[in-house]
C-alpha cells in the first residue's frame, strides 16, 4: 500500500512601511517607480555584474519585490521564481528542487543537490539558510542548472544565494514592515542603518513572524524570530571589510500535510481511493487517525494506531562571517571566513513515518579565497575553498513495520581549487569555461538499532506486512496480539538488529 500526501500553505495580509521620525529614508524607499526592466546587479559568478548580462540562467529577486509579494519565508519564493520548489520533509530539514532536480530527505548526512548559500557562505545544510526568515534582504539569486565550477559538487541542480541588505556608508536611516492576516498571522521586521564614521557603518535588522496552524491538527503554523547585525569599514578605496552575525529561532508545531487517498493493489493493478479529506485536515486529528487505521488490515496499525506525540520543532540557527575585499593591480582579492551552528530537536510526521524524532547539532567552518580580474578581453575568477562540518544526531523513525533508532557523528572535510574564464569575443558573444578539483574526506561513526517483529517461523515470511507491526500476530484464541519486549513462544518476539552505521572514512577526489 502507498498513501499519497498533500501539504497545504496559505498567506494573506496587508503591508505598511514607514521611516523612523528624524531619520532619512533609504534611497530605494524614495526613488520613483522605474519604467521597464530594472538592472539588478548580481554576484552569482563571484563578481559584480548585471543580471541581464550574466552568462548563466539566473532569476534575481530584489528585496523590494520580496516585500511587495509578501514573501517572508523560503517556501514562498516560487511566487517569483517558478522553477524552484522548497519543501520540508519533516523536522529541521529543508529540500530544494530546481527544474525538478533535488533530493528529499529527513537525514542530514545526505548532501543537497542544490547548493544553498547565505551572504556568500556556502552551507552544507539547506535548513541553515532557509530556516531563517526572509527579511531586510538585498536580493535572492536562483541559479538554474549545474553550477559545479564555482559552487562545488553539491550544485547539480543549481544554487540559491540569499544576500542580506548591507550597511550604507554616510547614511542614517531606518524602516519597518508590518503585515496582518487570517489565522492570527502577524509579521513584522525592521532595520536601522547608522553611519558610525566617515568610513564605517552599522546595520541591524530583526523580525518576528507568528501564525496559527493552517491545518486542523495545528500544523503548518509559524513561530520565528530573527536578528541580524553587520559592520562595514572602508579604510581606503582599495580595502573593504564587512563583519556579520545572525541568529534565528524557530518553534511551534511545524510543517504538516494531509491524506488525499491511497493506492491499493488489485488483479488489474493499483487503484486510487480518495480519502475524503480536504487539504487542511492534517495527520493528527481524530478523523485522520481513524482513516489511517483502515489502510493496513484490521485492526489497523495495532499499538501504533495513535499519534500520541504532537509535532513540534525547536531549533536555533546562528552564524558569524566576514568578507574582505582588496583591490590590487591584478584583480580583486576576496576572503570569506565563516562559522555556523544549528541545534535543536523536533517531532514530526512524514509520508514514510508514523512518528519521527530528531535531535541534532550541526557545526561548519569554511574559508573561501578568490581573485577576480580581467586581462584583455578575458575575465577570470580563481579560488580555493575549505569546508569542515560535524553533525551529531540522534534520530528515531517509526516506519510502521520497522523502527530504526540511530545515534551517529558525521564529519566532512573538503577542499577545492577552481577557476573560470570568460572570453568576451564581442558585446553579444562570450565563451565561458572552467574547472574545479575537489577532495572530500567523510567519516561516519555511530550505531543503529532496527526493531522488527515476527510471529514465529523463519524469516522473511514472518517479518513482512501484515504479520508485523501493522496487524500483529495471532494469539492462541485467534485474536491479534501485538509485539512487546516480553512476549515469547508462540506469540511475538522482537527482532533487534544492531550494529555500526559506519566506522572509518571515505576519501575521494572529484575533478
Amino acid at each position: 500500500m502507498r498513501s499519497c500526501l498533500l501539504a497545504t500553505t496559505a498567506i494573506a495580509g496587508m503591508m505598511a512601511t514607514a521611516p523612523m521620525p528624524g531619520l532619512a529614508q533609504t534611497a530605494d524607499q524614495t526613488a520613483p517607480a522605474s519604467v521597464g526592466l530594472d538592472d539588478i546587479v548580481v554576484t552569482a559568478q563571484r563578481k559584480a555584474e548585471s543580471a541581464q548580462k550574466a552568462a548563466i540562467a539566473i532569476d534575481a529577486v530584489t528585496g523590494d519585490t520580496l516585500i511587495q509579494q509578501g514573501i517572508t519565508k523560503a517556501e514562498d519564493i516560487t511566487k517569483s521564481v517558478p522553477a524552484i520548489t522548497v519543501t520540508n520533509g519533516g523536522g529541521s530539514n529543508t529540500s530544494i528542487f530546481i527544474r525538478g532536480v533535488g533530493n528529499i530527505t529527513s537525514s542530514s548526512y545526505n548532501d543537497p543537490a542544490v547548493a544553498p548559500s547565505y551572504d556568500g557562505v556556502v552551507l552544507g545544510r539547506a535548513a541553515g539558510a532557509f530556516g531563517s526568515a526572509f527579511y531586510d534582504l538585498a536580493r535572492v539569486e536562483v541559479l538554474k542548472g549545474p553550477q559545479g565550477i564555482l559552487y562545488g559538487r553539491n550544485a547539480t541542480g543549481g544554487a540559491v544565494n540569499i544576500i542580506p541588505a548591507r550597511p550604507e556608508l554616510g547614511r542614517n536611516g531606518a524602516g519597518f514592515n508590518v503585515s496582518f492576516g487570517n489565522y492570527d498571522a502577524v509579521s513584522a521586521d525592521g532595520y536601522l542603518n547608522l553611519a558610525t564614521g566617515d568610513t564605517s557603518a552599522l546595520r541591524v535588522a530583526a523580525t518576528r513572524q507568528v501564525s496559527d496552524g493552517y491545518n486542523r491538527d495545528g500544523s503548518d503554523d509559524l513561530k520565528r524570530t530573527g536578528l541580524r547585525g553587520q559592520f562595514l569599514i572602508e579604510p581606503s578605496d582599495a580595502v573593504t571589510l564587512r563583519i556579520g552575525a545572525d541568529w534565528t529561532k524557530i518553534g511551534g508545531v511545524g510543517p504538516g500535510s494531509s491524506y488525499i487517498g491511497s493506492y491499493t493493489p488489485g488483479p488489474s493493478g493499483y487503484s486510487f481511493t480518495p480519502s475524503g479529506f480536504d487539504t487542511s485536515e492534517g495527520f493528527n486529528t481524530d478523523a485522520a487517525n481513524a482513516y489511517r487505521q483502515t489502510l493496513v488490515g484490521a485492526p489497523g496499525f495495532g499499538f501504533l494506531n495513535a499519534m500520541n506525540q504532537q509535532q513540534s520543532v525547536d531549533y536555533i540557527y546562528w552564524g558569524v562571517n566576514a568578507e574582505l575585499n582588496w583591490k590590487t593591480g591584478i584583480g580583486t582579492f576576496t576572503l570569506v571566513p565563516a562559522f555556523r551552528k544549528s541545534k535543536g530537536d523536533s517531532f514530526f510526521y512524514g509520508p514514510a513515518f508514523n512518528t519521527a524524532y530528531n535531535a541534532e547539532t550541526d557545526k561548519q567552518y569554511s574559508l573561501e579565497a578568490r581573485l577576480a580580474g580581467s586581462v584583455g578581453m578575458v575575465d577570470y575568477v580563481l579560488g580555493g575553498f575549505y569546508f569542515n562540518e560535524k553533525i551529531d544526531a540522534q534520530t528515531e523513525y517509526n516506519q510502521e513495520f520497522v523502527l530504526p533508532i540511530q545515534s551517529y557523528t558525521h564529519k566532512t572535510k573538503s577542499w577545492a581549487a577552481f577557476g573560470q574564464l570568460t572570453a568576451n569575443v564581442s558585446d553579444r558573444f562570450r565563451v565561458v569555461g572552467g574547472a574545479r578539483y575537489t577532495r572530500d574526506k567523510k567519516a561516519m561513526d555511530g550505531i543503529i538499532n532496527n526493531f522488527i517483529t515476527f510471529c514465529g517461523g523463519l524469516p522473511p515470511a514472518n517479518i513482512t506486512p501484515p504479520a508485523s507491526f501493522a496487524a500483529g500476530c495471532a494469539a492462541p484464541n485467534g485474536l491479534p496480539r501485538y509485539p512487546n519486549s516480553l512476549t515469547t513462544g508462540d506469540t511475538v518476539n522482537w527482532l533487534v538488529s544492531n550494529g555500526w552505521i559506519a566506522a572509518g572514512s571515505t576519501d575521494q577526489a572529484n575533478p
